[in-house]
């Protein structure tokens, strides 16, 4: 079994509720015994950004799951060190089985981290999970990289395997075009009710706080709560993109099938698979890539090879693997 760390842009109240869609997954994961989650990395909050890291959100999952998951807060701006980047290093020192990191966010602590001691991703990293970027990168800067260019070229050229899942296969021209699906991107949409509606309602109500930016302080009592059927109705309806579901469950050992079936990694029914690639980033998080032969290859391109099924199945996947989140405390 794999251990996960997760560094996400998790803020509350929430600036996208991807992130908290993202973070139930990975609990989910660890549920079914898929994972051991090993940490949560939290940006730390910018300037004019939407409030503080989100920990109420894990220790709403804690309680869910039954677990203790520990999480650690981001850099400040100048600073070479950061409590994530401090807890990632432990988890990669004290982990008995290879880790796999996730970075939904910004690259900021992963790459502090990998300044600071890279020879522990070299020799207990199974992998970074890349979530970032564009693969025809022609346009603006996607938003996790702009956020530190030099961080995100820093995660590319890290010592072990880099799997690399674009947001978009190309950066939309905004105002003038919709986020779409293509053949390197990840992003996907689904209608929030296919999955909200099917889940205990402690898990309903985890979602509920962040959508409607609950003012209780008792996070936790909130969980116990019924549910409101009026908020869940609303937020039922509502659209949410998403990115990261493929490399989660990749993380995990399992790919999808064109039905929404979770499937073993490599299996020839999976709708999506990782390229082989040679990638050059310049410090401003501008990219080339290339294919290559497996056994040059350094990093893996996040590759679709059904453009029509991802969306569907996708939301399939994730419906299944959220179902996992019991009602009963641990």
């Amino acid at each position: 079994m794999v251990t996960v760390v997760h560094q996400t842009d998790l803020y509350r109240p929430h600036q996208d509720p991807d992130d908290h869609w993202d973070l139930a997954c990975q609990y989910a994961l660890a549920k079914l015994g898929r994972q051991r989650l090993g940490g949560i990395l939290l940006d730390y909050p910018y300037e004019g950004g939407p409030g503080d890291p989100d920990i109420c959100a894990i220790a709403q999952m804690n309680r869910i799951c039954g677990m203790n998951v520990p999480y650690g807060i981001g850099a400040e701006p100048g600073k070479t060190l950061s409590q994530a980047a401090e807890l990632l290093l432990s988890v990669l020192a004290e982990s008995p089985v290879p880790v796999a990191v996730h970075i939904v966010g910004s690259c900021i602590d992963v790459a502090l981290a990998l300044n600071a001691q890279p020879e522990r991703f070299e020799r207990n990293c199974a992998a970074i999970y890349l979530h970032a970027g564009a693969a025809q990168d022609d346009r603006q800067l996607e938003y996790n990289v702009a956020l530190a260019p030099w961080a995100y070229a820093r995660v590319h050229a890290a010592p072990c395997p880099v799997y690399w899942l674009p947001c978009f296969h190309r950066v939309p021209d905004w105002g003038k075009e919709d986020m779409r699906i293509g053949k390197h991107g990840t992003f996907y949409r689904f209608v929030q009710g296919d999955i909200l509606r099917e889940l205990p309602p402690r898990v309903q109500n985890y979602f509920l706080y962040m959508f409607t930016r609950c003012a209780n302080p008792r996070y936790l009592m909130a969980l116990e709560q019924p549910v409101d059927k009026a908020a869940l109705a609303q937020y039922s309806a509502q659209a949410r993109n998403m990115w990261c579901t493929a490399g989660l469950l990749h993380a995990a050992g399992w790919a999808v099938n064109a039905r929404g079936e979770l499937i073993p990694v490599g299996s020839p029914q999976a709708i999506y698979d990782f390229m082989p690639v040679k990638v050059v980033c310049t410090p401003e998080g501008r990219t080339e890539w290339s294919e290559c032969e497996a056994e040059n290859a350094h990093s893996y391109l996040f590759t679709l090879r059904d453009e029509d099924a991802y969306a569907q199945a996708m939301t399939q996947a994730m419906r299944t693997i959220l179902r996992a989140l019991e009602e009963d405390l641990a």
